[in-house]
Parts: structure tokens; sequence; C-alpha cells
């Protein structure tokens, strides 16, 4: 995977997706600074610049870095997508890039902004074509500059996985993270969802996966996958469950900690 980011676009060139490029709104004569190496700021004014970063997940972050009132509350990424790609925006407010056979292959999650005092500024994506456009409503009194707005691409159908230990019952689980791409695959492409996501898992977290607690790790990922359990922000697998091979006999059973192999 190759993450070219320069003072006009971030170039997103993935081993196992399609090539991208995020054009920033700064113009052919935008001056830029290195912060650090490998983190590069971007300067379109005195009053918005963009800092692109690739995070430690895989995803590129574009901060931008919105100073006074007089930046635009609209801004507009021009994307260079391969032809027939199209941006869906779900319900969520995330924008998924879909190729023109119906295939997901990369998201932007719901978008944030914050000011410099630490709240919430409101913000929204729009789609105008192969445009993604934040709009950050910054110009309101209470608003504290700078503000910092967030689009954050990624190509995998999970945000993140880890293991942790859920206190409630007493074990060790997988959590999982499903990315807008993912949602988006789960819902058109359950079957395919149901294997890439266990190969991700199996890849990243084998000791546990291929180990003695297989059965009852798959049988929940199966359960939440396939049965439409329902994600309460991450899908949990917990290590200390039985294992029930019939699982599927106590879909839509009541009450829901009757279901699966709970």
């Amino acid at each position: 995977m190759a993450v070219q980011p320069n003072g006009e676009r971030v170039v997103v060139d993935p081993d196992d997706g399609p090539r991208i490029a995020i054009n920033l709104p700064v113009g052919p004569a935008a001056s830029t600074t290195t912060l650090m190496p490998g983190v590069t700021s971007a300067k379109a004014s005195e009053d918005l610049s963009y800092v692109p970063v690739v995070k430690s997940s895989g995803s590129v972050q574009i901060a931008s870095v919105i100073s006074s009132p007089s930046a635009p509350t609209d801004i507009v990424y021009e994307l260079d997508v391969p032809s027939g790609t199209s941006l869906v925006q779900d319900d969520r407010g995330a924008v998924v890039l879909v190729d023109d056979q119906g295939a997901p292959f990369g998201s932007f999650e719901a978008p944030w902004a914050v000011d410099a005092g630490g709240e919430r500024v409101s913000t929204r994506f729009e789609v105008r074509g192969t445009a993604l456009v934040q709009v950050v409503e910054h110009r309101t009194a209470d608003v504290q500059y700078p503000v910092v707005a967030d689009p954050e691409y990624s190509w995998s159908i999970f945000n993140w996985a880890w293991l942790n230990y859920n206190s409630a019952y007493s074990s060790n689980q997988l959590s999982v993270s499903i990315s807008a791409m993912g949602r988006f695959d789960l819902a058109t492409n359950a079957g395919q969802f149901l294997v890439s996501g266990w190969n991700i898992l199996n890849r990243d977290f084998n000791y546990y996966t291929s180990g003695r607690w297989h059965s009852t790790l798959y049988q929940q990922w199966e359960c939440h996958v396939l049965g439409g359990m329902a994600e309460w922000g991450t899908y949990d697998l917990e290590l200390n469950r039985p294992s029930n091979p019939n699982w599927r006999s106590r879909i839509g059973m009541s009450p829901l900690s009757a279901t699966c192999n709970w």
C-alpha cells in the first residue's frame, strides 16, 4: 500500500483495492510546511490549512484546520476515482465508494468537527458528483477558533479490531468495529462479508481463532453477521462462551440472551 501526500493531493494506492486521489482544495500556489517526518501541512489561505496523516490502522485522515469565520463552510474534496464509481451516503452520514459492479472498495466515515474549546461543531458530508463536500457550520457566536474537521478514508471492512477484557462477562473478547464500507458490504453481500471478515480476524488473531476458542468465536461471528444480531457499536466475541453448533435454531428466540451461544 502506498499513500502519497503532497501539497495538492493525497494518493491512496492499496495493495488490495483501487487507486484513488483526494485533491485538497488549496490551488497550485499552496505553501507547504513539514511538521514532522512524513507529515506535511498544506496552507490554502490564512484561514484554512490541511494536514493529511496516515494512521496506524492504515486509514488516511485529513485534518482541516479552520482559523477564522472568513474560511469557507463548504470544503470540497474532488476525488479521482475509477470510471463508473458512485459515492453513496448511508443513514449515518458516512460515504461509501462503490464500483460499477456495485461492490464497495472504500469509505469515508461520518465526519466530525471540534473547536478549540473541545466543543463539537455541526458538520456533515454532501455528495456532489465525484466530489466529497464537508460542510462545517463554524460561523456561530459560540465557536472558538481554530476548528478542526476530519474526513477519514479507509479501504477496510473494519475500522479496528482488538482483544480486550469484558468485566461484565469476566472474559477476554475480540471486539470489532465495522466500517461504513463493511456495513455496505454486509447489507448487499452478507456471505462475502462473513468470509472476508473472518479471514481478517484469522490473520490478525490466529492464536485465538485457530485455537481452542475457534468454534465459539466463529459461531458468534456467524450469529452477528447472518443472524442479524444488534451491532451496538461493535461485534464482541467472548472467549468464554460455550460452543453451540446448533445456534441457528435459536435465532429469533426471546429474550435476546437466549439466542446463538448466549
